[in-house]
Parts: C-alpha cells; sequence; structure tokens
C-alpha cells in the first residue's frame, strides 16, 4: 500500500503566504515612507527606485498570495479563481499610498533651487526635481492603472476609450 507524499511546495504554502503578507506590509510601508526634498541626488534617486519596486513588490506579492490562497483551498473551481482577488483588497491601501508619493514628489518638483548653489549643486538639484517628476507621474499612472482593475475595466476596452478620446480630438480639429 502506497502512501500518498504531500509536496514541500503545498507543506510550505501556508507559511509562504504568511511571509508574503509580512513582504506586502513592509513594501507598503516603503511606498508611503516620505523623502525629504534637501535629499542628495544619489541618494533621491535610491529612495524613488526604491519605492517604485516595492510599488511591483506589492502588487506582484498580493498576486502571488491570491493564487497560493486558492491552491491552499483545494475545493473551490478553477474558473472562479482569479489572482486579482487579493490584489482587489489592497489596491485600495495602495492607491491612498501612491498619491501621498505623488504628494511627496511634486513637494521635491515644487523645491527652490537656491541661486547660491555651486555648478555641481545646481546641476543634483536640478536632476533631483527631474527624477521626482518622472517618479510622480509614473506614480499617478499606477494610480489609474490600479483604479481600473478595481473597478474591473480591461486594458482593451481603455485602448477602445483612447481610440474614440484620439478620434474626437481628431474630429474636433477639423470640424
Amino acid at each position: 500500500m502506497k502512501t500518498k507524499r504531500k509536496s514541500y511546495y503545498k507543506e510550505t504554502l501556508p507559511d509562504l503566504v504568511a511571509k508574503l503578507k509580512t513582504m506586502l506590509e513592509n513594501s507598503l510601508e516603503v511606498v508611503s515612507k516620505n523623502i525629504d526634498p534637501a535629499t542628495k541626488e544619489n541618494e533621491l534617486k535610491a529612495a524613488l527606485e526604491s519605492r517604485k519596486l516595492a510599488v511591483e513588490d506589492v502588487i506582484w506579492s498580493a498576486k502571488e498570495i491570491g493564487r497560493m490562497k486558492f491552491e491552499l483551498g483545494g475545493d473551490e473551481e478553477k474558473d472562479a479563481f482569479s489572482d486579482l482577488t487579493y490584489l482587489t483588497k489592497v489596491i485600495p491601501r495602495l492607491i491612498k499610498e501612491l498619491k501621498g508619493m505623488v504628494d511627496n514628489n511634486l513637494d521635491i518638483v515644487d523645491k527652490t533651487i537656491s541661486k547660491k548653489l555651486k555648478e555641481s549643486g545646481m546641476k543634483s538639484a536640478l536632476v533631483s526635481r527631474r527624477l521626482a517628476a518622472e517618479h510622480a507621474v509614473w506614480a499617478s499612472k499606477k494610480v489609474d492603472e490600479l483604479e481600473k482593475i478595481l473597478i474591473g475595466e480591461s486594458e482593451d476596452d481603455s485602448k477602445d476609450e483612447t481610440v474614440i478620446m484620439n478620434w474626437t480630438k481628431r474630429k474636433a480639429k477639423l470640424g
């Protein structure tokens, strides 16, 4: 008589889910952390990149948690599963943190550059503002993307919307 061996992966799933939830929470803390507008260029770049990476980690880990929780459940229908189920629970908080991130980045963009700075300091301040602006744009677009996921709008829907908007703009220019 053969004994059925449970896979190591299945045995570790509960622990994996718990650790991913911790990772998700830690990543959300990184996203919510404000950056001092006076931060130097290299430190600012690292801080902005780490927050962007943290956003991606939140999304990835939320999808993985959803998938793993489904695997743990086992009896539900596969058709009813979506890796977005856990993500949709996390999205409202992530959107809130992203909006705070945008506001913080805009504070950096808005900082006044002292005319007393030497050329190297001037360059550093200008680069810092540009980086913060780029990350504010990225985070703003990520908010829109997450809101679409939350309301169930697919990428195809948004492509159709863009085509219609572009057609409307062309029509307005011609008319």
